[in-house]
């Protein structure tokens, strides 16, 4: 068997002493040592089940904020191609040359020229939009494909026009 060493307050020594002729304090240790474990995996279960449960809802959050941001961008995609967008700034967008990480940024200068009924189209066809979203990060991330795939349909329909 192994020996190792611990620690105990000053105070206790004389009481230690009077009973260690009469105790096993091994075997008090490894007792106490064995319980201690079991009470902290049952701790440790607990806490696994939880976060189970939270990552299950997270991802279930997750994947339906990604889809909804994906059909939001495809339409929103649509409607920048159709309407505001410069042709060189489409082509970029559909050949892959020009991903929209930040697509306020990207676009924005073309909504900031728009016509007003432009903004409304977007307040009108995204009613949902700052509602129900439980992930912004999926859903921004989902509704810039969403953006490129959208716009990309459309340009594939456009770029025959623009052939010499």
């Amino acid at each position: 068997m192994a020996k190792i060493g611990i620690y105990i307050p000053d105070d206790m020594v004389d009481e230690i002493e009077k009973w260690r002729a009469k105790m096993n304090f091994s075997r008090i240790f490894v007792e106490a040592f064995e319980r201690a474990v079991l009470e902290s995996a049952d701790e440790d279960r607990v806490t696994k089940k939880e976060l189970r449960v939270a990552v299950q809802r997270m991802k279930k959050a997750m994947g339906r904020d990604a889809e909804q941001g994906r059909k939001d961008g495809v339409e929103l995609g649509r409607h920048w191609a159709l309407e505001l967008a410069p042709r060189d700034k489409l082509r970029a967008v559909a050949s892959g040359r020009s991903q929209p990480d930040d697509l306020e940024r990207f676009v924005g200068a073309d909504y900031d020229r728009a016509p007003p009924g432009d903004m409304a189209y977007l307040n009108d066809r995204f009613p949902h939009h700052g509602h129900n979203v439980q992930d912004w990060e999926a859903y921004n991330s989902g509704r810039n494909e969403g953006f490129v795939e959208g716009a990309t349909q459309v340009w594939n329909r456009l770029a025959p026009a623009f052939e010499p």
